[in-house]
């Protein structure tokens, strides 16, 4: 839970949302649109923090977690054919490699491989 946390914190949703996708969407902190009638929304505690704090916050998670600047997470992001989800998975990958040091690549799981990574855990 603390890795998922971190990386939550470590994305700048504002540079997401106005920079990345630019088509006037507001920054997702939850699951359910701000302007969706009836829904009861609560925002996370770390909402009205700075991107800062956030970055502070993720950096004390991935250390609790076991990792460092000398043992950093490491990972691979896929994404599918989508333009924007391209854009989208190497926003992430350079907001979390600039903000927590992780080490993150984006990319392409590749035709032939696709059928396999679901059974194979590489999710």
């Amino acid at each position: 839970m603390r890795v998922r946390t971190a990386l939550k914190l470590g994305l700048d949703r504002d540079i997401i949302a106005n920079k990345v996708k630019g088509q006037g969407d507001l920054p997702a902190y939850g699951y359910t649109p701000p302007y969706t009638d009836g829904a009861k929304l609560s925002e996370p505690e770390w909402f009205t923090w700075s991107q800062e704090k956030r970055n502070e916050e993720a950096k004390k998670l991935l250390a609790e977690a076991g990792y460092s600047a000398d043992k950093p997470l490491t990972f691979n992001l896929l994404y599918n054919t989508s333009d924007l989800h391209k854009k989208l998975a190497i926003a992430a990958a350079s907001l979390w490699r600039k903000n927590l040091g992780i080490d993150v690549k984006a990319g392409q799981p590749g035709v032939e491989n696709v059928p396999r990574y679901p059974s194979s855990g590489h999710l």
